[in-house]
């Protein structure tokens, strides 16, 4: 497929909006590229620059320097704990298999909407389980660690981070009435920026026993404990080995740090892994300014008997098998720094936030 044919079809694609909807859930790329005009598609999606966004419907996937570029969605909901997992599902779509969009950063819509909620959190201590049950209200969007939000938040700026959200938050016929970010944990040292971008919006912040997640990083470490993904820099540290349990503890100490900065700005809220997943109910959607009705009560109690990393599976608790995998290298380095937030944020989780 050469360029000149797909900028075509991509044009009508873009006016027919009779035409975006049938192929919405397409994944017949020849069946598409037939409806489409094409005659032999390629292998490989056709880039197409644009110079505005492109309708709702394209989401942003991801942000590199100065350009973004989109997948398209349609009214497919936003339900996965990771956002990552629905752009690979997105992915098969004709659409995306036929079509690379991409626009200057310029092109993103100015930021309006702010978020009902944000989730911040220690990482491992149930955030995951947090944006699941938050998604089972089919009126709700949640968007899970996007790469998109990261970028913005590396800049610094508020307005772009605003209009990042605003490209998300686009009417696409679908949980539209509520809007929730869930964060990746080192975004808590960014909390003055938020704070900044939607002063409005209520946060909250999880966590939970130190040693208990550290257990979970000594079986498999996250990104944010390799300094190649997430530069030491961004979280006040200097450059650390990934395998190192006190690198790990520095890096969770620091995450935690940004949450009890974050305190005196007002907005916060902290959630005890221990006191979930009945939290939410109680302190989470209060604090988010939201009453549920009985049927997204159900279904997010429904969510909330299931493992939110394998959905597949029945919930486990899993404190007392951590517990057993304790070694001493781990009691040591969550000693002092990592000990100390933890303290002050069990006493800080005791004050009641009007």
């Amino acid at each position: 497929m050469t360029l000149a044919p797909s900028l075509a079809a991509f044009g009508r694609l873009l006016s027919d909006a009779d035409l975006r909807a049938r192929l919405a859930e397409e994944q017949d790329i020849g069946a598409a590229a037939l409806a489409l005009g094409l005659e032999q598609p390629g292998w490989q999606a056709q880039p197409i620059r644009l110079d505005q966004a492109p309708p709702p419907g394209w989401l942003p996937a991801a942000i590199d320097d100065d350009r973004v570029s989109w997948r398209w969605f349609g009214r497919r909901g936003l339900h996965d704990g990771f956002y990552a997992h629905e752009l690979q599902t997105a992915g098969f779509l004709a659409i995306n298999r036929l079509f690379a969009v991409e626009t200057p950063l310029s092109a993103l819509p100015p930021g309006s909407r702010a978020p009902d909620g944000l989730v911040f959190h220690m990482s491992r201590c149930g955030s995951t389980l947090i944006g699941r049950m938050l998604a089972a209200d089919r009126d709700a969007t949640v968007i899970s660690e996007a790469q998109p939000i990261d970028a913005a938040v590396r800049t610094g700026d508020p307005t772009l981070l605003r209009a990042v959200v605003a490209a998300f938050a686009r009417p696409r016929g679908i949980g539209e009435a509520r809007l929730f970010l869930k964060l990746d944990c080192w975004n808590s040292r960014a909390l003055p920026l938020f704070r900044a971008a939607f002063p409005d919006t209520p946060w909250i912040f999880s966590y939970r026993a130190p040693v208990e997640v550290m257990v979970s990083h000594a079986r498999r470490a996250g990104s944010q404990m390799v300094p190649s993904l997430v530069p030491s820099s961004i979280l006040g540290l200097a450059w650390g080995n990934p395998r190192d349990p006190f690198y790990h503890a520095a890096v969770l100490a620091s995450v935690c740090e940004g949450a009890l900065d974050g305190w005196a700005s007002g907005g916060g809220l902290l959630i005890d892994y221990s006191d979930l997943p009945e939290a939410v109910f109680t302190r989470v959607m209060p604090h988010f300014g939201l009453t549920l009705a009985c049927d997204v009560e159900a279904a997010m109690r429904a969510v909330a008997g299931v493992n939110a990393k394998v959905p597949g599976e029945a919930f486990t608790p899993d404190s007392e098998a951590k517990r057993r995998e304790i070694s001493p290298a781990i009691l040591a380095a969550c000693e002092g720094r990592l000990a100390t937030a933890h303290a002050r944020l069990r006493q800080l989780s005791e004050i009641v936030v009007p």
